[in-house]
């Protein structure tokens, strides 16, 4: 399925290359200030940060109201407050992170983000 995903990853948690090979665009940014950038650039139907410096606030507010953000690998302690400051989903490292990209992605068709993995 192609899409279009912001890879936020400072950290190089997520190989981008296993993302292309499933046929979607991926741009990196390896901080906010990159990330917020691209979104002015681009318009991504997922954006995958894979940090707990960037401040999703202000990613919710300049990406699509139908772009998904999907968080990996924070503490269990701060999903509600990711929750409110606007990630879709959030997910540990070992998740499928391809298999949400593409959940993503058929929402997106129809104007639609995923629904809070609670």
């Amino acid at each position: 399925m192609r899409g279009v995903v912001l890879l936020v990853d400072p950290d190089g948690r997520v190989d981008p290359h296993l993302l292309r090979a499933e046929g979607l665009i991926v741009h990196g940014a390896t901080d906010e200030g990159t990330a917020l950038e691209r979104l002015t650039d681009l318009d991504p139907d997922v954006v995958v940060v894979a940090s707990d410096a960037i401040s999703l606030m202000e990613l919710r507010r300049r990406a699509d109201h139908a772009s998904s953000i999907i968080v990996l690998g924070p503490d269990e302690s701060d999903r509600e407050t990711l929750r409110n400051a606007g990630a879709d989903a959030v997910l540990p490292l070992s998740a499928d992170l391809l298999y949400e990209i593409h959940r993503a992605l058929i929402l997106r068709r129809s104007g639609r983000r995923l629904p809070w993995n609670s």
